[in-house]
């Protein structure tokens, strides 16, 4: 599908302040930066690329496995990131967004330009464009502060 209206592909409706974190830094900094953002993942990168990304999902996990749970904390984050990154321009249809995500089995989806990141789309701002196509054009009020 080639979407006619911008609010259609994922420029329109991505985030565009991704929080990412080096590969290098260790799995506490990166949770301390999710609990002072109030976020559940960051991206991963590596020279400056994105890599992969790591969610609050992932270290509760491993930290649960006493085998990789020691030490877990001090560990590089780049370590328990999820890869390979998966990604897309921000040229992408809502519709194609949407199967990459659920065939995947991902929540959260970085925006990336000529290797650089340049937003994400999570499963909130999938739920949001839903919202605002459903009740177009009569958004009522009491919906309005979600899908903005």
């Amino acid at each position: 599908m080639v979407a006619s209206n911008p609010m259609d592909t994922v420029a329109g409706i991505m985030t565009k302040n991704v929080i990412s974190i080096d590969s290098e830094v260790p799995v506490k900094k990166g949770l301390q930066i999710m609990i002072d953002k109030d976020i559940g993942s960051l991206v991963v990168l590596k020279k400056g690329e994105p890599a992969g990304i790591i969610t609050e999902r992932d270290v509760t996990r491993r930290s649960l496995d006493p085998a990789k749970g020691r030490d877990l904390y001090e560990r590089p984050i780049g370590g328990l990131m999820s890869h390979p990154l998966i990604t897309v321009p921000s040229t992408t249809p809502i519709d194609e967004t949407f199967e990459i995500m659920v065939t995947n089995k991902i929540r959260r989806l970085p925006v990336v330009e000529q290797e650089r990141l340049v937003g994400i789309i999570t499963e909130r701002d999938l739920f949001r464009w839903v919202l605002r196509v459903f009740y177009e054009p009569n958004i009522p009020d009491r919906i309005k502060k979600f899908v903005q």
